[in-house]
């Protein structure tokens, strides 16, 4: 019987999810015009006045959203890295680490929906609800390591 180490294959699982909805928001754009897109200066300034022409505000509130959950995914990786391979390393249960990659997964993908689908302000709270929850797991792994190394 093969045992995977379900921790540290979440790994590349989290990171190619987090360019899921850059893809989406290129999809929205070039869905709008296929020449607004310019790969040869992607973050220029004027770029951005294209995209505001092309789109419809509704299409460029949604792509602006997606475009802001695939930074965060960025931003949120090393944290969720951290807690990974400083659990596995430590020794904290395996059961625990499978459970805290495979929910953090989970949640980085309802986060992602919950970002790009969120319209109204008063329901983002969602949102930032599952942000608090995978960001206390993985203080809590860290935590947890650092207590069983101690």
């Amino acid at each position: 019987m093969v045992n995977y180490n379900i921790a540290l294959l979440s790994l590349p699982a989290y990171y190619v999810l987090v360019f899921f909805p850059h893809a989406y928001a290129m999809n929205i754009l070039t869905a709008a015009d296929k020449t607004a897109y310019k790969n040869g200066n992607p973050r220029s300034h004027s770029a951005h006045g294209v995209i505001q022409k092309t789109l419809s505000p509704p299409q460029l509130a949604r792509y602006e959203r997606a475009k802001a959950a695939h930074t965060n995914g960025h931003e949120s990786f090393p944290l969720f890295a951290t807690a990974i391979v400083v659990g596995s390393m430590a020794g904290v249960d395996e059961k625990i680490m499978s459970a805290f990659a495979i929910g953090s997964v989970a949640m980085r993908a309802l986060y992602t929906a919950l970002y790009i689908n969120t319209e109204k302000e008063e329901k983002s709270v969602f949102r930032s609800l599952v942000w608090i929850t995978k960001t206390a797991a993985a203080l809590g792994v860290i935590i947890a390591a650092g207590l069983t190394t101690a």
